[in-house]
């Protein structure tokens, strides 16, 4: 109600060094509240709802600002919550939001997180599904961290996999982080999808995960996420 929301935006870099694409990020106006902890009062008080809404049509009024002005757009990512899916009627938001401003849905990424498919995954995969049909990429977010990955990701409809900052940051020294990348890697080119590391924050890293080949990085090495 207050307008204390901010969407800022990291650039996703590719293997030449150009901007891949774009995820947006939530801020408030209170920089001493980080999103670790205002997003889960969000969830648990009922608002991840209209504040995910906010977020979709707040990209999607940019998006379309940026190709009023003839610039080269580039696709966005948003993270969606299970709340948005199960409770938001995220498909019809998303519908609502491309069509209020004209928008592609190439120039929309759903970014989601294995916790949206442990309370009902059916039905979520047949929203996800819904999305990717529409032409909206799917990116699945911390892959590696969570128990259930393995066992998801022959079902859900995926196009990019991002690798946790945990794997990362480890992975000029530590062996075994540099076997669990390449094996991501491999896990996703059988499947046909893209791979965005996340975190990186090094030249090290940028030129390890490049020779692994891994498409695209994401990280303080080359921007923090920034208001336009």
């Amino acid at each position: 109600e207050e307008e204390d929301f901010q969407v800022v935006y990291q650039p996703l870099m590719d293997a030449s060094g150009e901007i891949a694409s774009f995820e947006a990020l939530l801020r408030m106006g209170d920089r001493s509240l980080s999103p670790l902890e205002f997003i889960p009062v969000a969830e648990n008080s009922g608002l991840m709802v209209p504040i995910g809404r906010y977020v979709l049509h707040e990209v999607a009024r940019q998006l379309s600002v940026w190709k009023g002005q003839n610039l080269e757009v580039k696709p966005v990512a948003v993270n969606i919550s299970a709340r948005q899916v199960y409770e938001g009627n995220l498909l019809e938001t998303v519908v609502e939001a491309l069509k209020k401003y004209h928008l592609d849905p190439s120039l929309l990424e759903i970014e989601i997180t294995e916790s949206i498919l442990i309370e009902n995954s059916t039905f979520a995969i047949e929203e996800l599904g819904a999305l990717r049909k529409m032409g909206i990429a799917i990116s699945l977010d911390d892959f590696g961290t969570g128990y259930s990955s393995l066992s998801y990701i022959s079902k859900i409809p995926i196009d990019i996999l991002k690798i946790d900052k945990s794997f990362i940051d480890n992975i000029t020294g530590n062996k075994r982080a540099k076997v669990m990348i390449e094996s991501i890697i491999n896990i996703a080119r059988a499947y046909s999808m893209s791979v965005v590391a996340e975190g990186v924050e090094t030249k090290e890293q940028v030129e390890m995960l490049t020779s692994l080949g891994c498409d695209i990085v994401q990280g303080y090495y080359y921007s923090r996420p920034n208001p336009l």
